[in-house]
């Protein structure tokens, strides 16, 4: 029988479940925490890993995992800076599958070990003159690439003392031979580069946690861990959107500005609940959106949304637009940024997801747009930036949840000419601003 305070425990992490199942059912998906998990040996990681997938499949999310390399790599020298290598890349192979391919079908993504720890040992090899400060700074700089580490929403470390995990090594077994990463010596000074690693490159990551397990229960650190990413999937699932206060926006009493004209980049982008900043009428929510065209501006991509995507009062209801793009999402923002790199970040997101198009925007010759056409104060507004696309060489793939069959249509110049295109507002000041085409 279980103590009342763990089945207290149990009983509020299957509420929260609950209600966040009900909750997710009322959105769209579009990506799945991703979590990884290392620190020393023997500190409980796979014990914790197996509770929280239990857990999570138990409640009906769905969990991937993805199991750690060191047991299958065919190298056979741990401290062979090759082995590392082998599985550091073998885990970034599985976790750029899902990123790409994959995003949308799980709910959770679950690391045994992969970018960080691949750095903590390259670190420990580096002290240990196993591996020169050359090699050391390139293998640590493409692991820690922004576009793996900004996709790993936290960074669990387990630490155990050298003492703790070879006690938890040896309770099971029949030998007391040291092994090869299981003696005092690597543990200790491995907990060292942990230590350093943490120091030195935490701002990498959007969240790295550590968990000193010595003297801990292990269901309790289960249990911390499982409270902590279900509050994660929480706030992916009620959405955190950027907004700015209308009374601080220059110049707001203008239906199209360009950004360099604004005091865009000098204010603070604030985050709140959707629906609260959808109901705040005095708030105005920044959308960047790209305007896909061909390198001579005679083509653009257009895009129909398809019904279920808009409401009924939706200005881009049945109409061709010619942007893509979304809200700025405060997981968006990167530790440093500026708007202007928040804006890229949002935005390069958004291509991916609608267009599954991988492009890095700029905002030097980018555009405002407020719509005041239709009565009433916006409540969003565009910045619209030109990227330039070669048509020839990619094929865009539309979100199916987001557009109609066949809705990304590329429009040239000579058939805008002739024919009659259906736009909103936001479409018509681009077409006029940005493409610099007349309107009939």
């Amino acid at each position: 029988m279980l103590p009342a305070d763990s089945q207290a425990q149990i009983k509020r992490l299957e509420s929260m479940a609950e209600a966040l199942l009900k909750a997710k059912r009322s959105v769209r998906p579009r990506r799945p925490i991703i979590i990884e998990f290392c620190g020393t040996p023997k500190a409980g990681k796979t014990s914790c890993i197996s509770s929280l997938v239990i857990f999570l499949k138990r409640n009906r999310f769905k969990v991937k995992v993805l199991t750690e390399r060191a047991s299958v790599c065919p190298i056979h020298d741990k401290f062979d800076p090759n082995f590392n290598v082998w599985t550091g890349c073998s885990s970034l192979a599985e976790l750029t599958k899902i990123i790409s391919n994959e995003s949308k079908e799980h709910d959770v993504v679950i690391l045994d070990r992969g970018i960080f720890d691949s750095v903590c040992w390259f670190h420990w090899q580096l002290e240990r003159h196993h591996l020169g400060i050359h090699d050391y700074e390139v293998f640590r700089d493409f692991f820690l690439a922004e576009r793996w580490t900004a996709k790993i929403d936290i960074v669990y470390i387990l630490k155990a003392s050298e003492t703790s995990a070879l006690e938890r090594e040896y309770s099971h077994l029949l030998t007391r031979r040291y092994g090869s990463v299981m003696n005092p010596t690597v543990l200790r000074t491995y907990n060292d580069a942990i230590d350093e690693c943490a120091k030195l490159y935490e701002d990498r990551f959007q969240d790295v946690r550590s968990i000193e397990t010595t003297n801990i229960e292990q269901n309790e650190v289960s249990y911390r861990v499982t409270m902590d990413i279900l509050n994660a999937l929480d706030e992916l699932i009620s959405e955190k959107i950027g907004y700015f206060t209308r009374r601080d926006l220059f110049p707001a009493d203008r239906n199209s500005f360009l950004l360099s004209e604004s005091n865009l980049d000098k204010l603070e982008i604030k985050y709140g609940h959707r629906a609260e900043i959808e109901a705040t009428h005095d708030l105005i929510q920044p959308i960047p959106v790209a305007v896909i065209v061909s390198s001579d501006l005679k083509s653009v991509l257009t895009g129909m949304k398809s019904r279920r995507a808009t409401s009924s009062k939706s200005a881009e209801k049945r109409r061709q637009l010619f942007y893509f793009g979304g809200h700025v999402r405060a997981e968006d923002k990167g530790r440093g940024d500026d708007n202007i790199a928040t804006w890229a970040r949002s935005l390069q997101r958004e291509i991916k997801e609608e267009l599954g198009l991988d492009y890095v925007p700029n905002f030097d010759d980018a555009i405002c747009i407020l719509d005041q056409s239709r009565g009433g104060a916006p409540q969003h507004m565009a910045i619209a930036t030109l990227c330039y696309v070669d048509f020839d060489l990619v094929e865009f793939r539309g979100d199916a949840k987001e557009f109609t069959e066949k809705g990304l249509v590329p429009l040239s110049r000579a058939d805008f000419e002739v024919q009659k295109v259906n736009t909103e507002r936001w479409s018509q000041v681009i077409i006029q601003r940005l493409l610099k085409w007349t309107i009939i």
